[in-house]
Protein backbone atom coordinates (compact mmCIF):
# COMPACT_ATOMS: atom_id res chain seq x y z
CA UNK A 1 0.00 0.00 0.00
CA UNK A 2 1.32 3.46 -1.25
CA UNK A 3 1.38 6.00 1.94
CA UNK A 4 1.94 8.47 -0.52
CA UNK A 5 -0.71 10.21 -1.08
CA UNK A 6 -1.31 13.45 -3.55
CA UNK A 7 -1.48 16.00 -0.08
CA UNK A 8 1.66 14.02 0.68
CA UNK A 9 3.67 14.33 -2.46
CA UNK A 10 1.95 18.15 -2.68
CA UNK A 11 2.85 19.23 0.89
CA UNK A 12 6.85 17.27 0.70
CA UNK A 13 7.06 19.72 -2.60
CA UNK A 14 6.04 22.55 -1.15
CA UNK A 15 7.98 21.87 2.69
CA UNK A 16 9.85 24.55 2.64
CA UNK A 17 8.15 27.18 2.08
CA UNK A 18 5.30 26.17 4.28
CA UNK A 19 8.20 25.82 6.77
CA UNK A 20 9.03 29.32 6.01
CA UNK A 21 5.91 29.96 6.58
CA UNK A 22 5.04 28.61 10.26
CA UNK A 23 8.58 29.82 11.34
CA UNK A 24 7.84 33.71 10.35
CA UNK A 25 4.31 33.80 11.94
CA UNK A 26 5.55 31.89 15.08
CA UNK A 27 8.46 34.60 14.88
CA UNK A 28 6.03 37.51 15.06
CA UNK A 29 3.69 36.04 17.04
CA UNK A 30 5.84 35.21 19.78
CA UNK A 31 7.30 38.73 19.43
CA UNK A 32 3.77 40.05 20.26
CA UNK A 33 3.42 37.80 23.00
CA UNK A 34 6.74 38.94 24.82
CA UNK A 35 5.97 42.67 24.37
CA UNK A 36 3.06 41.67 26.61
CA UNK A 37 5.04 39.54 29.19
CA UNK A 38 7.42 42.76 29.59
CA UNK A 39 3.78 44.96 29.83
CA UNK A 40 2.75 42.77 32.71
CA UNK A 41 5.59 42.69 34.61
CA UNK A 42 6.02 46.31 34.62
CA UNK A 43 2.35 46.43 35.86
CA UNK A 44 2.40 44.44 38.59
CA UNK A 45 6.17 45.14 39.50
CA UNK A 46 5.28 48.85 39.80
CA UNK A 47 2.11 48.10 41.65
CA UNK A 48 4.22 46.23 44.16
CA UNK A 49 6.61 48.26 44.32
CA UNK A 50 3.63 51.17 45.44
CA UNK A 51 2.52 48.62 48.18
CA UNK A 52 5.52 46.56 49.47
CA UNK A 53 3.42 45.85 52.04
CA UNK A 54 1.85 42.94 50.24
CA UNK A 55 5.09 40.86 50.15
CA UNK A 56 4.42 39.57 47.17
CA UNK A 57 7.78 38.62 44.07
CA UNK A 58 7.50 37.09 40.92
CA UNK A 59 8.25 33.34 40.91
CA UNK A 60 10.95 33.82 38.00
CA UNK A 61 12.32 29.86 38.39
CA UNK A 62 8.55 29.19 37.18
CA UNK A 63 7.66 32.13 34.86
CA UNK A 64 8.54 32.21 30.80
CA UNK A 65 9.38 34.58 29.11
CA UNK A 66 8.85 32.82 25.32
CA UNK A 67 7.87 29.32 25.31
CA UNK A 68 7.29 27.58 21.68
CA UNK A 69 6.59 24.22 21.20
CA UNK A 70 5.48 23.14 17.69
CA UNK A 71 4.20 19.25 16.71
CA UNK A 72 6.12 17.64 19.43
CA UNK A 73 6.57 13.85 19.35
CA UNK A 74 3.96 11.87 21.49
CA UNK A 75 4.65 8.36 21.78
CA UNK A 76 1.62 6.16 20.43
CA UNK A 77 0.75 2.82 21.21
CA UNK A 78 4.22 0.38 21.40
CA UNK A 79 6.72 2.01 20.26
CA UNK A 80 5.96 4.14 17.38
CA UNK A 81 6.11 7.79 17.95
CA UNK A 82 3.94 10.81 16.02
CA UNK A 83 4.37 14.10 15.90
CA UNK A 84 1.03 15.79 17.56
CA UNK A 85 -0.72 18.70 15.52
CA UNK A 86 0.05 20.78 18.16
CA UNK A 87 1.53 24.62 18.63
CA UNK A 88 1.79 26.31 21.46
CA UNK A 89 3.38 29.86 21.83
CA UNK A 90 3.30 31.35 25.26
CA UNK A 91 4.25 33.46 28.15
CA UNK A 92 3.49 33.27 31.90
CA UNK A 93 4.18 35.28 35.11
CA UNK A 94 3.72 33.77 38.55
CA UNK A 95 3.46 35.95 41.57
CA UNK A 96 3.30 34.63 44.88
CA UNK A 97 3.09 35.79 48.63
CA UNK A 98 6.30 34.99 50.12
CA UNK A 99 5.44 34.73 53.46
CA UNK A 100 2.31 32.74 53.65
CA UNK A 101 2.96 29.36 54.27
CA UNK A 102 -0.03 27.46 54.90
CA UNK A 103 -1.78 29.05 51.63
CA UNK A 104 -0.50 29.22 48.65
CA UNK A 105 -1.30 32.95 47.63
CA UNK A 106 -0.57 33.10 44.41
CA UNK A 107 -1.72 34.20 40.74
CA UNK A 108 -0.74 33.20 37.41
CA UNK A 109 -1.02 35.39 33.97
CA UNK A 110 -0.28 33.52 30.92
CA UNK A 111 -0.77 35.32 27.46
CA UNK A 112 -0.17 32.60 24.35
CA UNK A 113 -1.22 31.00 21.35
CA UNK A 114 -2.51 27.69 21.06
CA UNK A 115 -3.47 25.40 18.05
CA UNK A 116 -4.73 21.52 18.82
CA UNK A 117 -5.67 20.32 15.83
CA UNK A 118 -9.13 20.93 14.48
CA UNK A 119 -10.70 22.24 18.80
CA UNK A 120 -8.68 24.73 19.21
CA UNK A 121 -7.22 27.97 17.34
CA UNK A 122 -6.61 31.02 19.57
CA UNK A 123 -4.65 33.71 20.58
CA UNK A 124 -5.35 34.25 24.69
CA UNK A 125 -4.87 35.79 28.01
CA UNK A 126 -5.74 34.07 30.87
CA UNK A 127 -5.76 35.02 34.49
CA UNK A 128 -5.57 32.50 37.15
CA UNK A 129 -5.84 32.54 40.73
CA UNK A 130 -4.62 30.08 43.59
CA UNK A 131 -5.51 30.48 47.30
CA UNK A 132 -6.56 34.42 47.00
CA UNK A 133 -7.36 34.36 51.22
CA UNK A 134 -10.07 32.04 51.84
CA UNK A 135 -11.87 34.97 50.15
CA UNK A 136 -12.27 35.62 46.34
CA UNK A 137 -14.89 37.83 45.98
CA UNK A 138 -13.02 40.08 43.73
CA UNK A 139 -12.58 37.30 41.79
CA UNK A 140 -16.30 36.30 41.47
CA UNK A 141 -16.80 40.42 40.85
CA UNK A 142 -14.41 40.55 37.91
CA UNK A 143 -16.29 37.82 36.11
CA UNK A 144 -19.89 39.59 36.67
CA UNK A 145 -18.37 42.71 35.44
CA UNK A 146 -16.49 41.32 32.01
CA UNK A 147 -19.74 39.63 31.33
CA UNK A 148 -21.91 42.51 31.36
CA UNK A 149 -18.81 44.90 29.57
CA UNK A 150 -16.55 42.28 27.20
CA UNK A 151 -19.18 39.61 26.30
CA UNK A 152 -19.80 41.51 22.84
CA UNK A 153 -16.08 41.89 22.37
CA UNK A 154 -14.84 39.43 23.12
CA UNK A 155 -14.65 35.26 23.22
CA UNK A 156 -14.74 34.81 27.08
CA UNK A 157 -14.20 31.44 29.30
CA UNK A 158 -14.68 30.80 33.24
CA UNK A 159 -14.05 28.17 35.19
CA UNK A 160 -13.38 28.17 39.07
CA UNK A 161 -10.57 30.73 39.63
CA UNK A 162 -9.81 31.19 35.77
CA UNK A 163 -10.71 33.65 33.27
CA UNK A 164 -9.86 33.96 29.92
CA UNK A 165 -10.15 36.37 27.24
CA UNK A 166 -9.42 34.58 23.55
CA UNK A 167 -9.61 35.81 19.93
CA UNK A 168 -10.14 33.12 16.90
CA UNK A 169 -7.72 34.18 14.28
CA UNK A 170 -9.19 34.82 10.74
CA UNK A 171 -8.04 36.80 7.91
CA UNK A 172 -9.04 40.34 8.90
CA UNK A 173 -6.63 40.05 12.20
CA UNK A 174 -4.99 42.59 13.18
CA UNK A 175 -2.02 43.46 15.84
CA UNK A 176 -4.39 46.21 16.97
CA UNK A 177 -7.19 43.71 17.49
CA UNK A 178 -4.80 41.48 19.32
CA UNK A 179 -3.98 45.09 21.60
CA UNK A 180 -7.16 45.91 22.12
CA UNK A 181 -7.62 42.30 23.63
CA UNK A 182 -4.79 42.61 25.25
CA UNK A 183 -5.35 46.60 27.01
CA UNK A 184 -9.06 45.24 28.09
CA UNK A 185 -7.85 42.29 29.71
CA UNK A 186 -5.71 44.66 31.78
CA UNK A 187 -7.97 47.01 32.13
CA UNK A 188 -10.92 44.88 33.01
CA UNK A 189 -9.31 41.63 34.83
CA UNK A 190 -5.35 42.31 35.91
CA UNK A 191 -6.19 45.46 37.73
CA UNK A 192 -8.98 44.98 39.26
CA UNK A 193 -7.57 41.76 40.79
CA UNK A 194 -4.44 44.02 42.21
CA UNK A 195 -6.56 46.94 43.37
CA UNK A 196 -8.35 44.18 45.86
CA UNK A 197 -5.14 42.57 46.64
CA UNK A 198 -4.25 42.04 50.13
Amino acid sequence: MNKLTQLTNECLANMPMLADAICHTTNVIGEILESYYDKVKNRVQQFLNDKPELKYEIDERNSEQLSISLFPYIKAKGRKRILNNEVSIYTSLIFYNQFRRKIVNEFLVEIGYLMSGNQENIIYFNLTVGEMNPDISVFNKITTNIEKELIEKWDIQIEDKFIELHIVPDQNLTEETIENCFNDFMAHILNPLLTDLN
